[in-house]
């Protein structure tokens, strides 16, 4: 396609051979795969030109989507589409077709919408109007069209005519004139100043909140991340307020994984909340293809800066285990928001497996089971991206669930004999089928 079509303003350079993974690689403009094949070519307004003509569109049976309207293509109407049997929609209007549609589009079954209006004007047959009584003007065989009668001339009563045809206004006309532009001038000028007024005050009160929530922070960063776990039950992926880094703009930064998928993409996505702790919110995804993904936000000024926050994703994402569930792909948000997408388990926690528990909105457990109810860990060394008051929240959690071992009150004095103590709770509650939360160390787990 890139031999047949001019591009004198460069979008199509990064198309290269040479990358891994080839189209499906992400790096190629207006390309989008679904399980290694291509599924849409979007490339409108770029300023294209050359043909379609040859046959290797035909060879893409999985694309769904073909839009390259507003464009200068030239040449027949590419026969090739009717090898395409999953097409969707074909947008190839504002272009310089030649010819007419030819008839193996008939064979594109799902195609659900077609647009080449402005691409093949006066190509269509006589058979292709048989019976429209009313058509005239469009062969020389039609009537010729009724020619529209003049306007009364105007009244000289309304003003009068200057030399050049140009209308004269009376003075009473100039000054309803003047007067409605000032009305509106100062009406513009009222408006700047209340929005003037109103963002200034904003700032205000932002600023206050701030100086005194600082104060607070080393004492209170696990109550107010528990709040707000409960207040974020009609979050979405793309809303958050800013983060304590300012404005750090977009970035993806994608892993090994099946999908490829855009920021907006991912931001755009339909999202159900599935579960909360003191520093995120998990949603399940559903991508416009279908795909289903966890994406994870974590919450507002709990984790490290953004350099340590990128390096330890970094360290993360290169993590990989078939009883580890890993990290795909992480986004910064404009507004300094943080999300991290890893695969999605549709069987739920260990816990709720055991218990027949409901999926709580307070704490998301981090085993879980996949469609063959296999073990998967989640958050491995999530501790890396978090403060250290976050992180004594979060043992302070597995303490009242009753994993965490007795003598381990910080982070700092975790150890492999810990970790241990928590995987012989784990070892207990599935012997027994009792809940540690529900129980003592001492009492509830021998033989009833």
């Amino acid at each position: 396609m890139k031999g047949d079509l001019s591009d004198p303003r460069g979008f199509l350079h990064s198309w290269k051979a040479t990358d891994l993974g080839g189209a499906c690689s992400g790096a190629w403009t207006g390309i989008k795969c679904v399980n290694g094949n291509v599924a849409t070519i979007t490339l409108p307004w770029h300023g294209l030109a050359g043909t379609l003509s040859a046959p290797w569109l035909g060879q893409l049976t999985r694309l769904r989507r073909l839009s390259l309207h507003d464009n200068a293509i030239v040449g027949a109407f590419p026969s090739s589409l009717g090898f395409l049997p999953d097409l969707h929609g074909l947008y190839l209007f504002n272009n310089r077709f030649s010819g007419t549609v030819p008839p193996e589009i008939d064979c594109c079954l799902m195609l659900q919408s077609f647009d080449a209006s402005t691409s093949l004007a006066q190509k269509f047959g006589h058979t292709s109007f048989a019976g429209n009584i009313l058509l005239c003007g469009y062969f020389a065989s039609s009537p010729p069209c009724p020619v529209s009668t003049s306007p009364a001339p105007a009244s000289t009563s309304q003003g009068t005519t200057g030399c050049h045809g140009l209308r004269k206004f009376s003075s009473k006309e100039l000054v309803l004139i003047i007067a409605g532009i000032v009305i509106g001038v100062l009406i513009l000028l009222s408006l700047c100043c209340l929005l003037l007024c109103l963002l200034t005050r904003k700032k205000k009160s932002s600023t206050g909140t701030k100086a005194q929530s600082g104060k607070q922070l080393s004492s209170k960063d696990a109550t107010g991340a528990g709040a707000a776990a409960a207040a974020g039950q009609g979050e979405k992926l793309g809303a958050s307020k800013a983060e304590s880094g300012g404005n750090v703009g977009v970035k993806l930064v994608h892993f090994n994984g099946p999908l490829v998928f855009t920021a907006d993409d991912l931001l755009c996505t339909t999202a159900e909340i599935m579960g909360k702790s003191t520093y995120d919110t998990v949603y399940k995804a559903t991508l416009e293809d279908g795909s289903l993904l966890a994406v994870k936000r974590l919450r507002e000024k709990i984790t490290k800066g953004q350099k340590e926050f990128e390096a330890e994703a970094a360290a993360l994402g290169k993590v990989r285990h078939p009883n580890l569930l890993s990290l795909r792909a992480y986004n910064l948000g404009p507004k300094g928001e943080k999300l991290l997408v890893i695969d999605y388990i549709p069987k739920g926690s260990l816990s709720a497996f055991l218990h027949n528990e409901i999926a709580s909105f307070k704490i998301v457990h981090p085993l879980k089971l996949d469609p063959a109810l296999c073990p998967k860990i989640t958050d491995i060394s999530l501790s890396c991206l978090m403060t250290a008051a976050v992180n004594s929240s979060v043992l302070a959690a597995a303490s009242a669930l009753g994993y965490r071992a007795p003598e381990l009150s910080k982070l700092k004095k975790a150890s492999g004999k810990t970790n241990v103590f928590s995987l012989g709770i784990i070892i207990l509650e599935l012997l027994t089928g009792k809940s540690p939360a529900n129980t003592t160390y001492h009492s509830g787990w021998g033989p009833s």
